[in-house]
């Protein structure tokens, strides 16, 4: 934003450039290559109405140079059309993320409810002589397994935190 700006600044430089102006300055000719020219009229006046003149005589290398602002401007708000949309992307692409973490620990968390169940109706099961110990035992490794999904899971969904923060301007790069 700032650059843009800058050359917002620049062009309007530019683009005053153009424009004649009237300087009044201290020097009164005495910038003459020889001395019998800091005194005459001739020096005082061409001192004074150089910035008359000037843009007139400059003008294709004014118009030139304001061109060039000009391009620099548009660059320069291209660059930050750029940015605010590399920004928006990033931080919508985070905020989908979090959702996708937010409904996979949902269900993970849905999982492990229904497997806590199920050990216990296959507990009762192994009690009254109907299920294997194996059964139990694979019960266990399933609500083992799952509860391993569930922390990456919250692991994910800490990371997209972390990522919708950052992307917003927080912290580090």
């Amino acid at each position: 934003e700032d650059e843009l700006l800058a050359a917002k600044a620049n062009l309007r430089a530019a683009k005053s450039a153009l424009f004649p102006s009237l300087n009044i300055t201290g020097t009164v000719g005495y910038e003459a290559f020889r001395p019998n020219l800091i005194t005459s009229p001739q020096s005082m006046a061409l001192n004074a109405f150089g910035g008359l003149i000037a843009p007139v005589i400059n003008r294709s290398a004014l118009k030139s140079a304001f061109m060039s602002a000009n391009s620099m401007q548009l660059q320069a708000l291209y660059n930050y059309e750029k940015s605010i949309i590399n920004g928006f992307t990033e931080v919508r692409n985070n905020i989908s993320g979090l959702n996708y973490s937010n409904e996979a620990l949902s269900l993970k968390t849905k999982e492990a409810a229904i497997l806590e169940q199920s050990m216990t109706a296959a507990l009762n099961l192994f009690k009254t002589g109907r299920a294997s110990y194996l059964e139990i035992l694979n019960i266990e490794q399933n609500i083992l397994q799952t509860e391993m999904e569930l922390c990456d899971a919250q692991k994910d969904q800490a990371i997209s935190l972390v990522a919708i923060y950052r992307s917003l301007g927080g912290g580090w790069r």
